[in-house]
């Protein structure tokens, strides 16, 4: 259904939905999944619909993955995704979507099961090649994802009258044709121009300055040639990993480890495998006949079927019905099977791949379990050393005498900025949580014993703190030339930029050009919103370039120095020799309208219903 929505996704009907109701796979069915978890505390109230845990829970884990793919894989926990704001984005969704739901049925709005199935029917994705549904492809499918016939039905019922209800409030808003044609002529209109860069570095007659000048530069700008602030402390830390080589490992220890895990060290028995599915035993026969008689499967069963083979891609046992999963799985690598009978129908599978069930052996996973077990075994005695090491402290033991006493790490910083640097730019080593709370101890004092995110803890006492002060004129000389030189350069550059654009105006560009040794390029057409950045031409100069008439001038700023620019050039679209492109930006202003309309439909519709949301519970689940 999700994809028939998607095939329909130039309307505005789906593109509301889609900003609005996103409503993943993985959740249809979970009525019948997690019926028994109305008992609990729900998550959220939305009139008489009630926010499960187990459907929060499911809507996070998806909302969780779908962050991981986008950031490449990065790892993190769900609290660490809430303070990227994603819990609340979940929960926000799930309260516009059953909104959505109270309304309907609180207004008696419905759609028949019969019309869902038809719905499910018409399909793409669950039809065969003749465009028939394929009952096969739906079950298959449904099973791939967890999902229950009865909840998907369900599910597409909801989002039926869904898309009745915005196709009620949102049809008939359009944007007028002669709007929108005015604003395909303000957005594609093009223009070129003639582009002259003046380099900074092309400034050569700026005197060296004195070293008044230099000092009132630094007074002007002396932030910039202050020494941090730097704090010097004594610290102690304790982490499982500094443990481990203390804890006894023994072979059975390591052997029951292995046995309990056996199945993380192990990889499943895989077929990719692509197949037909026949009702006529007759057709099925003549597939593999053809393939005997040396046919490829896709040529064979485009033969019997006129259609094509459905990709299954890679699949355990599991994935496939019982039926024909041994004789499937029997069948060499570039294999097809014999004609195999399912309650589906007589299926012919074609074997591309294979790839065999693996385990890796206690040898091979030795090490890396011993350390496993000796880290848990270290976090585990590590509470027990940490309650030692606060009573000794509240004992009036110094950090050095507790770390003695303890055998714990007591290290000495001289100096330390807020980025974790010495005096003299180094790295002084200390992870930033610990340079942290050195500079949240206030100085003279001993910070408690504190917990971090990686399992270890420390204790910093602050001994001193040396404020922010001005460098040493003579440490800083010549980083302050440097930078007055380019400051004046850039100044200089500019005046130059300017005075050449109000010549330019009715003279000629190349000839300034040529006065200063510069080469002016022509720029090719551009529009308002992207500029020509190849040619200097930023999105900021294009649009004061759009501002002026033909022979007129403008003047920008590039990485090299400031840039004067001259419009050759002036094309006015013509929205009647270009009609898909006026329909595409119409209906592109047309679901922004209906898009904010529907948004502030939602927003009142909550204001109506009021829901509430239990972040006792949220926060409770996101811990866990």
């Amino acid at each position: 259904m999700l994809t028939s929505i998607r095939n329909k996704s130039t309307s505005f009907v789906a593109k509301v939905l889609f900003g609005l109701l996103i409503v993943a796979f993985a959740l249809w069915g979970i009525g019948d999944i997690f019926s028994g978890d109305q008992a609990q505390k729900p998550v959220a109230t939305i009139g008489s619909v009630k926010y499960s845990q187990a459907e929060f829970r499911r809507d996070l884990k998806q909302a969780m993955d779908r962050f991981a793919q986008q950031m490449q894989g990065m790892q993190f926990t769900a609290q660490q995704f809430a303070q990227f704001g994603g819990v609340a984005q979940v929960v926000a969704q799930a309260i516009n979507r059953n909104s959505l739901k109270v309304y309907a049925q609180e207004h008696g709005l419905s759609v028949s099961q019969a019309t869902a199935v038809a719905e499910i029917q018409a399909d793409p994705q669950f039809q065969n090649a003749t465009r028939q549904f394929d009952r096969n492809r739906f079950v298959l499918a449904l099973d791939q994802l967890g999902l229950s016939e009865s909840g998907y039905v369900a599910e597409v019922q909801s989002d039926l009258v869904n898309q009745a209800l915005y196709r009620a409030i949102l049809t008939g808003i359009t944007v007028p044709k002669p709007m929108a044609a005015e604003l395909y002529l303000y957005q594609a209109e093009e223009r070129a121009a003639d582009v002259l860069v003046i380099p900074n570095a092309s400034m050569k007659d700026i005197p060296a300055p004195d070293d008044a000048a230099l000092e009132a530069y630094r007074k002007e700008h002396a932030d910039a040639y202050k020494a941090p602030e730097y704090r010097a402390a004594t610290v102690l830390t304790v982490a499982p990993e500094d443990l481990v080589g203390e804890v006894t490992v023994t072979d059975d220890e390591i052997a029951q480890e292995y046995e309990a895990q056996k199945a993380n060290f192990s990889t499943p028995d895989i077929r990719e495998v692509e197949q037909v599915v026949v009702q006529d035993q007759a057709q099925a026969d003549k597939i593999e006949e053809a393939v005997k008689g040396g046919a490829a499967f896709a040529d064979a069963v485009k033969q019997v079927t006129g259609g094509d083979p459905v990709a299954l891609g890679k699949v355990t046992k599991e994935k496939l019905p019982a039926e024909i999963a041994d004789g499937v799985f029997a069948v060499a690598a570039g294999g097809v099977s014999a004609p195999l009978k399912s309650p589906f129908g007589i299926h012919v599978v074609h074997v591309i791949s294979s790839e065999p069930a693996t385990t890796k052996t206690l040898d091979e996973m030795k090490v890396q379990l011993k350390h496993n077990i000796a880290l848990a075994k270290a976090t585990e005695a590590l509470d027990s050393i940490i309650k030692q090491l606060d009573d000794t402290l509240a004992g009036g033991a110094s950090l050095d005498e507790a770390g003695a006493k303890l055998k714990m790490k007591v290290a000495k910083v001289a100096a330390v900025d807020t980025a974790g640097k010495d005096e003299k730019g180094a790295d002084t080593g200390l992870k930033p949580d610990v340079v942290q709370l050195i500079f949240s101890t206030d100085a003279g004092n001993q910070s408690s014993v504190t917990p971090f995110n990686d399992g270890s803890y420390a204790v910093v006492q602050t001994t001193s703190t040396t404020p922010p002060a001005d460098k040493p004129f003579d440490q800083v000389k010549e980083q302050l030339k440097s930078d007055w030189l380019a400051e004046k350069q850039h100044e200089a550059a500019q005046a130059k930029a300017k005075e050449i654009a109000e010549k330019a105006k009715t003279g000629d560009l190349q000839a300034e050009a040529t006065a200063l040794g510069l080469t002016v390029k022509q720029s090719p057409a551009f529009t308002r919103d992207k500029g020509d950045p190849l040619n200097d031409i930023t999105p900021s100069l294009a649009a004061s370039l759009f501002a002026v008439k033909q022979g007129e001038t403008a003047v920008g700023d590039s990485k090299d120095g400031p840039v004067v620019a001259k419009v050759t050039g002036i094309t006015p679209p013509d929205p009647a020799a270009h009609p898909d492109d006026v329909a595409t930006l119409t209906q592109a202003v047309n679901n922004q309208i209906r898009g904010d309309l529907a948004a502030q439909f939602s927003a009142a519709l909550q204001q109506e219903i009021k829901p509430v949301v239990h972040e006792d519970v949220i926060n409770s689940l996101i811990a866990e």
